[in-house]
C-alpha cells in the first residue's frame, strides 16, 4: 500500500471551512401544513379537502401538487393578489409576505 501524502495545512484550512460553510447553507428547515391551513387558502372545508385527498385530486405530500391544487381552487381574493404579484413583482404588497 502506498502512504498518503498529508496535506498542506493551507489547503487543510480551506477545505474545513468549505465544509462548515456547505453544513450551514445546506441546512434545511422542515415547514409543515394541515388540512385547515390549505382550507384557509381555497375557502373551502377542512371535510371538502380531505375528501379531494382521498378522492386522489391532489397528494398532500408533494409540494406540487398543493400549489397546483391551491391555484385552482383558491378563493378569488387570493387568485387576484397573486396575479397581482405576478405582474408587478415590486409592488409593496407582497402575498408572500402576508
Amino acid at each position: 500500500m502506498a502512504k498518503r501524502k498529508a496535506k498542506a495545512p493551507a489547503d487543510r484550512a480551506k477545505t474545513e471551512y468549505v465544509r462548515k460553510a456547505a453544513r450551514k447553507s445546506g441546512e434545511q428547515e422542515d415547514f409543515t401544513f394541515n388540512y385547515d391551513d390549505i382550507a384557509r387558502l381555497t375557502g373551502k372545508k377542512r371535510n371538502t379537502v380531505y375528501q379531494a385527498v382521498t378522492r386522489g385530486s391532489f397528494d398532500p405530500t408533494s409540494l406540487r401538487s398543493v400549489f397546483f391544487y391551491v391555484a385552482r381552487h383558491s378563493t378569488m381574493a387570493n387568485k387576484k393578489k397573486c396575479l397581482e404579484f405576478m405582474l408587478d413583482p415590486k409592488a409593496k404588497d407582497n402575498p408572500a409576505k402576508s
